[in-house]
């Protein structure tokens, strides 16, 4: 694991399959087996018993013959019987040599290679040698931390921003480990992942100050609710969460680990638009050394426009003409039933086109600003008239185009029509054949 810093050490294990790799040599064969160390060197003098003949004495390369001594990164080894004799006994273990060599790990963080040549010295016939690199220990990161933001409309305020609305989440703390690499390493020194930090601490910042803003909390897994606390003055506007014990085993555990924030409950306060940061920093613990977090952006803090939706059943019409430049055929359209005149700044009627054959400005919902807003009868309900060529405006339209459109009604956070109609209307209209459709929508 990249993380590890302090000493790494233990034995490297190595079995050879060598049946029949000197079988053309001659009777009278001997074979040098040389070893390097890259990135580790012998804890210890390499023992004459270092290399084991697993099943066959003719695969028997003996005792160090140059050096091995503790410290040292090299050994050498010489063929002790008739070498092209070696072979795996019938049923017996197809390991016919194993070697054991006692290191430690110089870099951590370094691959460590042990280099294995085989050269022949003597009574060669047609075996030329070979030479292995063979990687014994490896490392790679055992964590990945990260910061999410918050789901899409978290952390908004109501449009005086002196309230939360709904979920107060802003971010959350996400962990990915390998288990294969905190759990063990060459001396089996890690008990679980935890060993790698003895505490963490959390830091939450409002750039554009914390007003408004109650307190900020952490959940780290199943384990207990960490509060956070706000800096003095002049980092009023930093939330500092201390993650030790139970909550330092969760905020290990992996999974999503939520960042809460509440309202100080005070009407005369509001909060500022803005998008709060988070970081980490761990306390490492002894011969360990784990990444912090940088400052990564959390849910934007944000108001509410003070705006609801209302879409028409059926809303959609296929395929109209929305052309500017004058010619073809032109539509008209009718909204029965708004609970205003639209001269206010509540309610409004929007359009959208969803698919064209030609240059549209925008995708998005527009507003509408129709030819004519009459009232009803007894004055307590508007229809609203407006012709394609208005909605082809109003998108950006250049020259002859056709869309498929949709419609819907913004207004205020009471419904669009306040009670007063909820069976609104619309009527699409060709100029050349009359009224086609009449399409009714709830409220």
């Amino acid at each position: 694991m990249s993380e590890r810093t302090g000493a790494l050490s233990g034995n490297v294990v190595l079995g050879f399959g060598l049946d029949g790799v000197f079988a053309t040599m001659g009777a009278g064969g001997v074979v040098q087996v040389d070893v390097q160390l890259t990135n580790a060197t012998f804890s210890s003098i390499v023992p004459n018993t270092a290399w084991a003949a697993a099943t066959n004495a003719n695969c028997d390369f003996g005792t160090p013959s140059l050096g091995g001594g503790a410290g040292g990164d090299s050994v050498r080894f010489e063929s002790q019987a008739q070498i092209n004799l070696c072979a795996t006994a019938t049923g017996g273990d197809p390991d016919d040599g194993v070697l054991t060599l006692p290191v430690n790990v110089t870099n951590n963080g370094q691959d460590v290679v042990v280099t294995v040549t085989f050269t022949p010295t003597a009574d060669a016939g047609g075996y030329g040698g070979t030479s292995v690199d063979n990687t014994v220990l490896d490392f790679a990161q055992a964590y990945t931390f990260s910061f999410t933001p918050g789901a899409v409309g978290s952390g908004q305020f109501d449009s005086t921003g002196d309230a939360l609305i709904g979920s107060g989440v802003i971010g959350s703390f996400d962990l990915a480990a390998s288990p294969a690499l905190i759990r063990a390493d060459v001396d089996n020194v890690l008990a679980d992942v935890q060993t790698a930090a003895t505490g963490a601490t959390m830091l939450v910042t409002f750039p554009s100050g914390a007003t408004g803003i109650g307190g900020v909390s952490y959940t780290p897994g199943a384990g207990p609710v960490v509060n956070c606390a706000q800096g003095a003055a002049p980092n009023e506007n930093e939330f500092s969460c201390a993650v030790t014990g139970l909550a330092l085993d969760d905020l290990f555990g992996g999974g999503t680990d939520p960042i809460t924030i509440t309202d100080d409950g005070d009407p005369l306060t509001t909060i500022t638009t803005q998008v709060p940061t988070a970081e980490i920093s761990f306390t490492d613990a002894a011969n360990y050394d784990v990444s912090n977090v940088a400052a990564s952006n959390l849910q934007e803090l944000d108001l509410d426009d003070g705006l609801a939706t209302e879409t028409f059943n059926d809303g959609t019409f296929p395929w109209v003409s929305v052309r500017t430049d004058g010619g073809g055929t032109a539509s008209a359209f009718r909204v029965t039933g708004l609970a205003s005149d639209l001269s206010g700044t509540g309610e409004e009627i929007q359009v959208r086109a969803v698919r064209s054959n030609g240059t549209i400005g925008t995708t998005d919902w527009v507003g509408l600003t129709p030819a004519s807003v009459d009232a009803s009868v007894g004055g307590t309900t508007w229809t609203a008239t407006f012709q394609s060529d208005e909605i082809g405006t109003a998108l950006g339209v250049a020259g002859n185009v056709n869309a498929d459109l949709e419609f819907r009604v913004r207004c205020g956070d009471t419904p669009c029509n306040d009670g007063v109609n909820a069976n609104l209307e619309v009527l699409r209209v060709l100029s050349r054949s009359g009224i086609v459709t009449g399409t009714g929508f709830d409220g």
